[in-house]
């Protein structure tokens, strides 16, 4: 074995950590590694970013064995097995990735003597919507848990170049994501960027005390592209509050690196997937577009097994496609890719290697 290493099928184990509801911790999405790595009723987060499950992870991605570790499904590994193709170590790296990192991972360790440099603070189902499809109503907070993650988050703050504000909750809502947003003194943390997952009405309200902010990328949760099925879906909100934020958020652009309006695609609002992208168009953003998942009062149109819709779906999306090449507004629909080739949306008969297709693309879309 070489002293040094040259290459990684993956960086995550040596910078990042994902924090959820009930306090369990992972390194990333949770559909995409084996297990977590920890809690935070037992452990405290620099306790867990050195503890045996972290450091099994990371030995194992020096090793190569990333089976042991990490589902077939995730982008990452779909596209190391379609291409070989690995990180490699030398030249330059995305934002959170620093030298020390590199120089861990070189030197292939598995105790690091930094913290991580990317958190995501999934932890939180505290929202000011209630929306159709959210079934966040079946967690229950916990304030002292809420209050011990935050506290050990701000103790990391020096160390962190990012921090994702995502969840089923809003991060405007959550009183412990939006005091540390409004408290922050940026001067402190020059290199802490924001990367915000919010459906954008209560950004008017905060945007004055968070405008000091070094804000990265901006994910705007909408759902439909016309007041009446907005306010279907979205329950709670309204599209006049919705068409604010857009004025605002147009208006200071150049403050975020990306701005992404999103439709989760369910039966309320398919065929408004063309205007989506118009809407997107009107103020200058990207759009992206997702499959909901489970029942929700047969809302689920891709376990639905109704080929009637398949078809239209696909006509839609082409026309959506060829829309956003008209308007020149990047389009983000990976997750559609089977049913543009043709197959129904009850996933039966779907082909492996498109899978693996599909996969690579969003890893290639999401890759800094």
């Amino acid at each position: 074995m070489n002293d040094h290493l040259d290459s990684i099928i993956c960086l995550r184990p040596f910078y990042s950590l994902e924090l959820h509801i009930k306090g369990d911790v992972s390194v990333c999405c949770p559909a995409w590694s084996k297990g977590m790595v920890g809690n935070l009723h037992k452990k405290s987060l620099l306790e867990i970013w050195n503890d045996a499950p972290l450091q099994k992870m990371r030995r194992m991605m020096l090793e190569g064995k990333w089976e042991k570790v990490c589902r077939p499904t995730c982008p990452v590994i779909m596209n190391y097995r379609a291409t070989g193709e690995r990180t490699r170590l030398a030249g330059e790296h995305q934002y959170v990735i620093t030298e020390e990192i590199l120089s861990a991972v070189r030197s292939r360790q598995t105790v690091l003597t930094t913290g991580p440099t990317w958190i995501n603070l999934a932890n939180s189902t505290i929202c000011n919507l209630n929306c159709i499809m959210c079934g966040r109503e079946y967690y229950k907070e916990s304030a002292r848990l809420s209050q011990k993650t935050i506290t050990e988050v701000k103790a990391l703050l020096p160390g962190l170049r990012e921090i994702f504000l995502a969840g089923n909750g809003d991060p405007f809502a959550r009183p412990d994501t939006r005091e540390l947003m409004l408290s922050l003194d940026s001067s402190l943390c020059p290199d802490l960027r924001f990367d915000l997952l919010t459906n954008g009405l209560l950004l008017p309200r905060y945007w004055d005390r968070i405008r000091h902010l070094n804000l990265g990328g901006l994910n705007i949760s909408v759902d439909a592209a016309t007041p009446q099925t907005y306010e279907i879906v979205r329950r709670g909100g309204r599209w006049r509050d919705l068409v604010c934020a857009f004025e605002l958020v147009r208006d200071n652009r150049d403050r975020f690196s990306q701005i992404i309006i999103n439709m989760t695609v369910m039966r309320e609002n398919y065929r408004e997937i063309p205007a989506f992208v118009e809407l997107a168009a009107r103020y200058g953003f990207a759009a992206g577009i997702s499959k909901i998942r489970g029942k929700w009062a047969n809302q689920n149109i891709f376990t639905s097994g109704e080929p009637g819709i398949s078809h239209e779906l696909r006509d839609t999306i082409m026309r959506a496609r060829q829309r956003a090449g008209e308007l020149g507004v990047p389009f983000y629909y990976a997750e559609f890719n089977d049913i543009l080739a043709g197959e129904t949306v009850t996933f039966a008969r779907r082909n492996k290697q498109r899978i693996i297709d599909t996969l690579v693309q969003v890893y290639h879309t999401l890759k800094p």
